[in-house]
């Protein structure tokens, strides 16, 4: 979507994006529930840093803006309960130009939009908005925030019943036993949670399952093991 041209918009500012360094849930086993909670809120710190600046007056995605929501949605995969707000803001075109700060502003929600769309298709099942923040007159140049939203950490059962309860497991069809792209993202998160636990997991299937149903089992564990 275009700009206005006129538009006061400098040199992108320096990135203030450093690359956040998510250990797996897995190797927190040990620690007590004060310092994964230290852990957790370092972590909604470092992602309140994030900035995407984009091409333009586009919503196209650069390549550094990739990597920061590729940071980002390593997070999400390990802490899928931490919620996700992008905020768009709108470039300042200075008093007297209302059509074009319209079009700024209708280009803020795009790009929060934008973002969206692209975390989910990384598999992200966290509650993911976004929403335009209008115009902020200190900035000059157009940019989505992230913020995180505070939340308690769950326990691996707890996680799972999220999980599941945003994001089904789907097949390709209904007599498949292949596995969606989103169901495979599915249960690559539930087993991301699962490693938390020492105890060994049981997929059960009645014995009065149909043969679909116990190749989609089959299948699930696959992936479980992988």
């Amino acid at each position: 979507m275009g700009g206005c041209t006129s538009c006061r918009i400098p040199p992108p500012p320096e990135p203030v994006n450093p690359v956040i360094q998510c250990r797996p849930r897995c190797q927190l086993m040990r620690l007590s529930d004060e310092d994964k909670g230290y852990e957790k809120d370092r972590l909604l710190h470092r992602v309140s840093q994030k900035r995407l600046d984009f091409e333009g007056h586009t919503s196209c995605f650069n390549d550094r803006d990739l990597e920061v929501l590729r940071n980002v949605a390593e997070v999400l995969l390990e802490y899928p309960e931490i919620d996700l707000v992008f905020e768009g803001h709108a470039a300042f075109c200075g008093p007297g130009n209302s059509k074009r700060q319209d079009k700024e502003l209708a280009l803020s929600l795009e790009r929060a939009d934008a973002c969206r769309e692209k975390i989910l298709e990384l598999g992200v099942v966290s509650d993911v908005r976004s929403v335009s923040m209008g115009v902020q007159e200190k900035l000059h140049y157009g940019c989505v925030m992230c913020t995180p939203v505070q939340t308690k950490l769950l326990n691996v059962q707890q996680r799972v019943d999220l999980i599941l309860s945003r994001a089904g497991i789907e097949f390709l069809t209904p007599g498949s036993a292949q596995l969606t792209p989103q169901g495979l993202r599915t249960v690559s998160i539930l087993a991301r949670a699962l490693k938390e636990t020492p105890n060994r997991m049981s997929l059960v299937v009645p014995q009065t399952s149909n043969a679909i149903a116990r190749a989609r089992g089959e299948a699930i564990a696959c992936v479980m093991r992988e």
